[in-house]
């Protein structure tokens, strides 16, 4: 889209949701397309000792909550969740230590905003927004999408421009919630079959 020639103002380093995006603990609510046009929900809760990531299995959307040792499944729903057994994994094609690879939530190599190779106000998906570039690196570069210290958009892309993935939000938090970091107390803990039993019952017909 085309940008105005005027530089908007960079907010302070540290006072944006980009910053917290970039912290290493956060809870994000949106979405993330990837490099063929899919759509998927998007929901992460990290803490120094925890992961939360929305996920789906056999069509239905469920949470995997990582921390201290322990790897469950929650149906926040239903309010019940199970506690994962290697062999339970397995069945279910999970490897919590790939599910928890920092690598997959951990966005401390995003430069800070004062950083930016460029910066224009510009409309992005129908909304008056600031556009940051960041790049080349290694031939990919970084669009990052703000309204002012709110986030609204990443996107990155490959080689030759071709754009790797996009992460929209609708919230981004550095308060993390109670039920994102370990299964609450008025949550059931079920068996596996029991699990699969409620878990296919909420199935798309």
């Amino acid at each position: 889209p085309a940008a105005s020639e005027a530089s908007p103002q960079i907010p302070a380093d540290g006072t944006t949701e980009y910053d917290i995006y970039r912290s290493g603990k956060f809870y994000i609510v949106g979405s993330v397309t990837d490099e063929k046009g899919q759509t998927n929900p998007m929901e992460m809760a990290v803490t120094d000792g925890s992961v939360y990531m929305l996920t789906t299995v056999s069509d239905v959307q469920m949470g995997v909550m990582i921390g201290g040792g322990k790897t469950y499944l929650v149906s926040p729903a239903n309010k019940i969740y199970i506690e994962l057994s290697g062999a339970v994994m397995a069945m279910l094609g999970m490897d919590s230590a790939k599910l928890s690879a920092s690598s997959n939530f951990n966005f401390s190599d995003m430069q800070p905003l004062s950083q930016t190779d460029e910066v224009s106000q510009t409309e992005h998906n129908g909304v008056s927004c600031t556009e940051y570039r960041f790049g080349p690196v290694e031939g990919s570069h970084a669009c990052v999408y703000m309204d002012g210290t709110r986030l609204l958009e990443v996107e990155m892309y490959k080689d030759g421009g071709t754009l790797g993935n996009r992460m929209t939000f609708e919230s981004v938090s550095a308060e993390i919630p109670s039920d994102r970091i370990a299964p609450p107390t008025y949550y059931n803990k079920v068996g596996v079959l029991k699990f699969i039993s409620v878990m296919s019952a909420s199935m798309p017909k």
